[in-house]
């Protein structure tokens, strides 16, 4: 495991959730329940992590995390930067991936109404 070592990377927190699967659909990005593979969850580490722009090329570095909006709000990363829209909060189940994947959710707004729908399903099942 390596920790990191640059000016930019030690505002990490280690919370973990950049390292988490990610679907964009329009201009939101979706928070899969699945980590990347090479996410310990356990130390909150990459345990590839000098090399984890070659063994995983989806890997993004912070400036195309932040490009894309793969950071929570109140990631240290994006604080204070104006006009960043951060990711969905909330991690999607591999239903509505699989939804997403096959076209039947089509937009980004369809996504988060399905996602709603289905919070509060489960909240009326308590």
């Amino acid at each position: 495991m390596h920790s990191p070592s640059s000016e930019h990377e030690a505002l990490c927190r280690r919370c973990g959730r950049c390292c988490y699967e990610k679907l964009i659909v329009d201009a939101y990005v979706f928070t899969l329940a699945k980590p990347c593979i090479h996410f310990d969850e356990e130390t909150r580490l990459c345990k590839v992590y000098p090399e984890r722009h070659t063994v995983n090329p989806r890997c993004l570095t912070v400036a195309e995390g932040i490009e894309f909006g793969v950071f929570p709000a109140d990631c240290p990363y994006v604080k204070g930067l104006r006009d960043y829209i951060p990711a969905v909060e909330g991690w999607l189940d591999d239903d509505i991936a699989r939804e997403i994947e096959m076209g039947r959710l089509r937009t980004g707004e369809d996504v988060l109404v399905e996602m709603r729908r289905r919070i509060r399903s489960r909240k009326m099942e308590s």
